[in-house]
């Protein structure tokens, strides 16, 4: 034994054997299994079947947790994995499916975040709808558009059956500002639902634009005309026309020069009356003169005011009375008569008479003296007082028998 602690190869060859497998166990040791947290892993969809589409929001990546060896832990990035979603065999309608992750060999799953994402799947499908084209800007004066021509009234639409369902139209704008000649360019499309409003997501159209023409023409000579409104009918017994009035009051009517020369005025339709016992508003069509091709507004508001049919009707010299006179006295009146004005429908007011009319002063308990009286009104029902003068009359209340002079009652 001593020998052999003598002899310096053997130690030597001890030595190296003991450093290597100190650094064996080293190694070992700085290679122990640990976990590590992946973010960022890119998810993706796979055997979609070819008529379907995903729709509405999912995930794009997932987060993960594995485990193995730390030096092969150390330089994985995301794009070493596989996160996917298999919808092999999915239907139509909203559903969870599982998160699949494949790792490089040697690498050990330990967790998935999300481990399952809910997808709502749709078919994809197609229809016909007509084209839409709103035509924009103001044209110079005396000049106007015709009727949008279209390359093609209908084009095709497709994508999600929820998402089609709400498109009506293909829609699209044409702007015309200051043409004076045929105006055509291909207009760019989009779907749109009922309101106007495009329906977004993944719905297509094909073609995605079509080609537009606005023939674009001069205008005739002008002339502005007053507008006259026809009425025809009577209203309601009792009642009369008041007031006609017309909104606008004037039109520009277009034609040739000789039939503008002779036209005066642009009548309206005629506003039905009969029966009517109040106001009446219409919106009525403006009737083109001989010769004329065209009218602006073509429509206009008629307004008609319609009343009760009541006058004004006034009795001069109407003579006064005293009434209720105290027992033993007499009464001396200022004013013999008064002058009366009523109102009332036109026919009451022809039919009423002086003999029908009675003004008088009411003496009732009054003591002697002066006292300025009001000066009442007995008219037959349904007549209103407009006025009596004078309203008030200055009444001498005495005793005894009347005086002789004038004015005694």
């Amino acid at each position: 034994m001593d020998r052999w602690l003598e002899n310096n190869m053997i130690l030597r060859v001890i030595a190296v054997a003991i450093a290597t497998l100190l650094w064996f166990q080293a190694v070992n040791v700085s290679d122990a299994d640990t976990t590590r947290r992946i973010s960022e892993v890119a998810l993706q969809v796979v055997n979609l079947e070819p008529d379907f589409i995903l729709i509405g929001e999912r995930p794009e990546v997932v987060e993960i947790i594995v485990r193995g060896h730390a030096s092969m832990l150390a330089n994985l990035q995301p794009e070493d994995f596989a996160a996917t979603v298999d919808l092999r065999g999915a239907g139509v309608g909203t559903s969870s499916y599982s998160v699949n992750v494949s790792v490089p060999r040697g690498i050990e799953l330990v967790q998935v975040t999300p481990g399952s994402v809910l997808l709502d799947v749709d078919v994809i499908m197609a229809k016909a709808v007509p084209v839409s084209i709103q035509v924009t800007g103001s044209l110079p004066t005396d000049y106007s558009s015709g009727p949008v021509q279209l390359q093609e009234e209908e084009v095709q639409v497709s994508g999600p059956s929820n998402l089609l369902r709400q498109v009506v139209a293909a829609a699209g704008r044409i702007d015309v500002s200051g043409a004076t000649s045929n105006v055509s360019r291909a207009v760019a499309i989009a779907p749109v639902d009922r309101r106007g409003v495009i329906v977004g997501g993944d719905v297509t159209v094909d073609p995605k634009s079509v080609t537009v023409t606005v023939p674009i023409s001069k205008l005739p000579p002008a002339k502005q005309l007053p507008v006259e409104p026809v009425l025809t009918g009577k209203p309601a017994p009792g009642y009369v026309v008041e007031d006609v009035s017309v909104s606008p009051a004037t039109v520009v009517v277009r034609g040739d020069e000789r039939s503008l020369s002779r036209a005066g005025q642009a009548r309206t339709e005629a506003v039905l009356l009969d029966g009517a016992s109040g106001n009446i508003v219409a919106q009525t069509r403006v009737i083109p003169p001989s010769g004329a091709v065209s009218v602006t507004p073509e429509r206009v508001q008629v307004t008609v005011r319609i009343s009760p049919d009541r006058v004004q009707r006034t009795w001069e010299n109407l003579s006064l009375q005293a009434r209720n006179v105290p027992e033993g006295h007499h009464a001396i009146l200022a004013t013999q008569s008064v002058k009366l004005t009523l109102a009332g429908s036109r026919q009451q007011m022809e039919d009423i008479s002086a003999a029908l009319l009675n003004v008088y002063v009411d003496c009732a308990q009054l003591k002697a003296g002066d006292h300025n009286l009001p000066v009442g009104v007995e008219a037959p029902a349904g007549a209103e007082v407009v006025a009596v003068e004078p309203a008030t009359v200055q009444v001498t209340i005495g005793q005894g028998n009347p005086a002789t002079e004038g004015g005694t009652q």
